[in-house]
């Protein structure tokens, strides 16, 4: 809005998903989340906190007030989807959550059989410190859940057209659509190369990462350059060790030098400028 960028696709990474059509106006009143997720038990206490959803799919009791026993954690792994699956085969409490590039994926499951995993397959592993047992089959519980959860009143139809990992296809802006959307999105695995090489093959060519950090931006470099070099550009807004303003100077400029229309106007508010001819 500020810099009248014209947005043709927007995708969002995992929860990310939930962040983009807030961002971009989809619903009426996003704000309404904050008070129906805080009275909802699905983020609160079944697939965060006691993991009371996750103990019942693994057959175990419920939890206890004042007992604290850790039961997942989600690790980023080197590794094709393909191999890190096959080393998860014995482990009926480990899941492939994501797929992040052709070579790196993320688990999230029982802590001692991601180790046992990770050990197995003998590659570099981080722990993520998250706690959110989502993408995973016992997500599927909470299903009809989010489905409300998420279900709010849509604004007008935009023209960006919103691609999602629950489908790897333009969401219709509906409310149930949506809601829909978001609820498969949270179940499923996320590919997360497949959800770039279908909006690269739809003319996508400028990616801009509008979260935090620029994570997305390596990712789609990679991707993009998996299977010989494919023109692109890839431009974060907020990368981490530089000032915001830098950032977003350095993001304009990039856009600008790639022949993206932009409104410069309001970096020169309250400026003299004098012109001479």
């Amino acid at each position: 809005n500020v810099f009248k960028i014209n947005v043709d696709f927007a995708l969002g990474y995992s929860m990310g998903e939930v962040s983009m059509f807030a961002a971009l106006d989809c619903w009426e009143d996003p704000g309404a989340l904050s008070e129906k997720m805080l009275q909802s038990p699905t983020f609160t206490h079944n697939l965060t906190g006691e993991l009371q959803t996750l103990r019942k799919h693994w057959g175990l009791a419920q939890a206890q007030p004042g007992v604290y026993e850790k039961l997942w954690e989600t690790y980023t792994i080197k590794g094709t989807v393909d191999e890190v699956a096959a080393a998860c085969e014995d482990e009926d409490r480990v899941y492939v959550t994501i797929i992040n590039t052709p070579d790196s994926v993320v688990i999230g499951g029982y802590p001692q059989a991601c180790e046992r995993v990770i050990e197995k397959l003998g590659v570099r592993a981080m722990a993520m410190e998250i706690s959110n047992a989502i993408h995973s089959a016992p997500t599927f519980k909470e299903y009809e859940n989010m489905e409300n959860l998420y279900t709010l009143n849509t604004k007008g139809r935009i023209d960006t057209k919103i691609y999602s990992s629950s489908c790897y296809l333009p969401v219709p802006h509906r409310s149930t659509s949506i809601a829909n959307s978001i609820a498969k999105c949270f179940c499923e695995q996320v590919d997360f190369p497949r959800l770039i090489n279908t909006v690269y093959e739809k003319g996508a060519r400028v990616f801009m990462e509008m979260g935090p950090g620029r994570s997305l931006c390596s990712w789609i470099d990679k991707i993009l350059k998996h299977e010989g070099v494919r023109p692109h550009v890839s431009i974060p807004v907020n990368a981490k060790g530089t000032p915001d303003e830098v950032t977003m100077f350095r993001a304009l400029a990039k856009l600008v030098s790639h022949g993206v229309p932009v409104q410069l106007d309001v970096l020169y508010s309250g400026s003299v400028i004098e012109s001479r001819t």
